[in-house]
């Protein structure tokens, strides 16, 4: 099953983890969804019309997949320091 959450989450990045938040007032009663950079690898998925796809997956729940932009995975990059665990697609 797909769900989209643009524009409905908060994505946060901090030198050691990825932050998912919902937006107010959802936000007043859940806490973010906190996921360890150790805990995330990604992996260069397909071609989204012309853009290349990065979809990240955590060592806990391989089934759920986070599928970025290869832009937005450079930003995550960017904040926290440090490059994402690539494997190669299965």
């Amino acid at each position: 099953m797909m769900m989209n959450i643009n524009n409905a989450a908060i994505l946060t990045v901090t030198p050691s983890a990825l932050e998912i938040a919902v937006f107010f007032p959802f936000n007043l009663t859940m806490k973010p969804l906190v996921i360890p950079f150790s805990d995330v690898t990604a992996t260069i998925s397909k071609q989204m019309f012309m853009f290349t796809s990065v979809d990240l997956k955590t060592v806990r729940a391989e089934e759920i997949i986070i599928r970025l932009s290869e832009g937005q995975a450079r930003w995550i990059e960017q904040e926290a320091g440090a490059k994402l665990a690539y494997v190669d697609a299965a």
